[in-house]
């Protein structure tokens, strides 16, 4: 496919925020080019003067903003491609998130001090009292995380926890919900084994199954980190960048039309200056 072939492509592939960006970037760049011919042909006119002045200053920072947008994703010079090359950084960002956030020893263990496990044990029928508990754990573990990921989602605005938050919820999510399905039944069989002939069960079930689900959470906390961060590394380089665009494209283009707009009133002001001062 021919270089323009594929710029045509590009430009009919972007979304409709990214289109209407460029579209003002290119409005602009006339605009400006329309104000020079003005001036030119009457160089003592006022408002075209301050016109060329603002849209100058219009052109250089949607220039600017879209240089720096682009550049944040892709190789366009030196100190760009900045989310590739910090991409270590983001990913034990994302990581810490997941041991110290959404998934803390601490808060996990706050939570569990208010569960009343009590009433479980009403039930006769083992093996149902067994399902009971697994389905109860897995919907404990599992609300707990999607709570602290829909928390930390919600902060938009800081990037890099906007970032963060997509990469946990389109990559890692998934995983570590597995993760949680296979290893609460195997707690809960732990469990009764450990139980079996016990005549306190009534009595001790409740802080007794505390302390097991206090001491899975111990030993599976780094794990859990583990497997986000080996999920995160196996994406190839493609996909993570494909990933942080879909996180952030849209606000991002705000900024390249928030910067045309801002380039122009600045620009209009310094010209006004420059007029009252000359």
């Amino acid at each position: 496919m021919s270089p323009f072939k594929k710029f045509l492509s590009y430009i009919k592939n972007m979304p409709s925020i990214e289109k209407f960006a460029t579209f003002i970037l290119f409005l602009v760049l006339i605009a400006y080019i329309l104000s020079l011919l003005l001036v030119r042909e009457y160089p003592q006119n006022l408002v075209f003067n301050l016109l060329k002045v603002a849209f100058s200053a219009s052109l250089v920072g949607a220039i600017a903003d879209t240089y720096a947008v682009f550049g944040l994703f892709h190789n366009l010079g030196p100190h760009t491609n900045i989310l590739l090359k910090r991409r270590q950084a983001l990913t034990e960002k994302v990581v810490e998130w997941v041991g110290e956030f959404l998934l803390s020893k601490e808060e996990l263990l706050k939570e569990l001090n208010k569960v009343n496990i009590q009433s479980f044990i009403n039930h006769i029928d083992e093996e149902q009292l067994k399902l009971e508990l697994e389905g109860f754990f897995i919907n404990f573990f599992t609300n707990e995380f999607k709570k602290r990921e829909k928390l930390l989602y919600e902060e938009n605005s800081f990037l890099l926890k906007r970032l963060g938050a997509y990469l946990i919820k389109n990559f890692l999510e998934p995983a570590i919900l597995n993760f949680i399905r296979e290893e609460v039944p195997k707690v809960v069989e732990n469990f009764f084994q450990d139980l079996k002939g016990d005549t306190y069960l009534n009595k001790r079930v409740n802080n007794y199954i505390k302390d097991i689900l206090l001491k899975f959470v111990q030993e599976n906390h780094e794990k859990l980190k583990e497997i986000a961060r080996r999920r995160l590394e196996k994406l190839s380089d493609e996909e993570f960048v494909k990933s942080l665009k879909q996180a952030s494209w849209r606000e991002l283009q705000w900024i390249r039309i928030n910067g045309t707009l801002l380039g122009f009133i600045i620009g209009l002001f310094l010209g006004i200056l420059e007029v009252v001062f000359r």
